[in-house]
């Protein structure tokens, strides 16, 4: 499943779609370059080839363009996994984000928000995408049994992915296997009780 866009008018295919995705590669290439002071409507346009009236028309700040952006390459990096089972599941997804947060683009991301000029909507925009990504993970580990109907997946989502950005961001240590196999299983073992 992809991530849902902010952007409602977009259609799906042809010019649109290539417009679409030559503004998104020059926003995230801006985004690795410079940070979202590098994302100015003129950098995206110069870079993309589109006209700045484009970008006006279909985003109302660069704020909105980079989630945008972001929203698709994470949709299509770090999908929702089915592997048959809760644990399974948390494990590829952690995995995934492990992996995205060591490139450029994803260190690039962690910094995205605290420069843009609204923090606090950034962020929560992101993350009510990212939740809505990852909603059928949970939805299919209560049809197996492996989770009630008030387990809170936000909470589970959270202190699982959350202790991949600890382990990377504050302990400067990688998210290896091991580590995200306990991680995992302490949170599905907490969870099921």
């Amino acid at each position: 499943m992809q991530l849902k866009s902010t952007n409602k008018g977009r259609r799906p295919g042809g010019r649109t779609a290539d417009t679409g995705r030559r503004v998104f590669d020059a926003a995230l290439a801006l985004l690795v370059e410079g940070g979202m002071t590098a994302c100015t409507f003129q950098m995206v346009a110069q870079r993309s080839g589109v006209s700045r009236t484009t970008l006006y028309r279909r985003w109302p700040d660069r704020a909105a363009l980079v989630l945008d952006a972001l929203a698709d390459r994470v949709g299509h990096d770090i999908v929702a996994p089915d592997t048959g089972s809760l644990a399974g599941d948390l494990r590829s997804l952690l995995r995934r984000v492990a992996s995205f947060l060591a490139t450029p683009l994803g260190r690039a991301t962690l910094v995205a928000a605290a420069q843009s000029d609204s923090p606090e909507k950034m962020r929560s925009d992101f993350w009510t995408l990212r939740m809505a990504t990852m909603a059928p993970i949970f939805a299919r580990a209560r049809g197996r049994g492996e989770l009630s109907q008030t387990d809170d997946a936000e909470a589970i989502l959270a202190s699982t992915v959350g202790a991949v950005y600890f382990r990377l961001l504050v302990g400067g240590r990688p998210a290896d296997n091991d580590w995200i196999v306990r991680i995992v299983d302490r949170a599905v073992a907490t969870a099921s009780r």
